[in-house]
């Protein structure tokens, strides 16, 4: 049946305290992963045989650039995800077919100022902020928090657990987007193996010709 998504958190951004955000920031709350029995048979890409859903071990060996924005990439099919679209500014990508593990890349774009003026300290404690409530919503135990640098910008990995769930998510930002890395383990083994994913994040490099 697919993800069933536990809610959906609409985060506004106060502006008494971010006086330059004026719009409405969307993440699937935190367990945009929580799809009712964890063991259930993972679903495959529409566009792939049951017979041949790839396993993310095999996914991890490839860099693929994001193909519908173009800021980043990762080492992971996009184009075998479920897509979809919350808001024009707001993009968001779920694998759940994996055996290992289910994954979801979440990204919003900023308006002008928002982060394009700060400093990565302060870029970092925005993208904290954002993910912190939803943390406690989820009455989710985080077993470890530890500062993250992502292609030179800073962040944070919070390690949780979720009534018996392995799930890590990554939170940062860059000077116009705010990027949410989610992987929920279906096997506590697998944590060199999500570790691996995440860390094939890079920004895309500016072309030197242009």
């Amino acid at each position: 049946m697919g993800w069933t998504t536990a809610y959906i958190a609409t985060v506004q951004l106060r502006l008494h305290a971010w006086k330059s955000m004026k719009l409405l920031l969307i993440i699937l709350g935190l367990f945009l992963m929580v799809y009712g029995v964890l063991g259930q048979e993972p679903s495959a890409p529409s566009n792939t045989a049951r017979l041949s859903v790839p396993t993310l071990a095999e996914e991890v060996k490839k860099a693929e650039l994001e193909p519908r924005v173009g800021l980043f990439l990762m080492n992971i099919r996009f184009m075998r995800a479920r897509f979809s679209q919350p808001t024009p500014l707001a993009y968001q990508y779920s694998w759940d077919y994996f055996k290992e593990a289910k994954v979801l890349v979440n990204f919003s774009l900023a308006e002008d100022g928002f982060f394009s003026k700060t400093s990565a300290v302060d870029r970092k404690q925005k993208a904290i902020e954002l993910v912190e409530p939803s943390i406690r919503d989820q009455n989710a135990k985080v077993t470890s928090a530890t500062d993250i640098t992502v292609s030179g910008e800073l962040g944070k990995q919070f390690n949780l657990d979720i009534n018996g769930r392995t799930v890590i998510l990554r939170t940062f930002a860059d000077k116009s987007t705010w990027y949410l890395l989610i992987v929920e383990l279906k096997d506590g083994d697998e944590m060199q193996l999500a570790e691996m994913l995440l860390n094939s994040f890079e920004f895309k490099k500016a072309d030197a010709s242009k």
